[in-house]
């Protein structure tokens, strides 16, 4: 997963879950909870590794996005796709 797919991602926060499927921006997948009670208020996906999405449980209303940055610069400066004195987003 690159910037630009993370700032669309981004872009697209209080979509449903259902929208970003449509969309083609995330793939249908399982949606896990963040807690194994019955207070669990959010699901969480892992797209790729060192990226977390979560949603809202009552409405799976896309709510964060959160990125793990010693494992994501690493894998994406690994991979190439962030070069070096490159910004991850873009700033608005």
């Amino acid at each position: 997963m690159d910037a630009a797919a993370i700032n669309k991602l981004i872009s697209r926060l209080g979509r449903t879950y259902a929208e970003l499927i449509s969309e083609g921006l995330i793939f249908r997948g399982s949606l896990m909870p963040l807690l194994d009670t019955a207070e669990n208020e959010e699901w969480v996906q892992f797209p790729v590794e060192g990226v977390e999405l979560w949603f809202a449980k009552k409405n799976v209303i896309f709510e964060k996005v959160l990125c793990t940055a010693a494992k994501f610069i690493f894998n994406v400066e690994k991979r190439g796709i962030l070069k070096k004195g490159t910004h991850l987003f873009k700033p608005k």
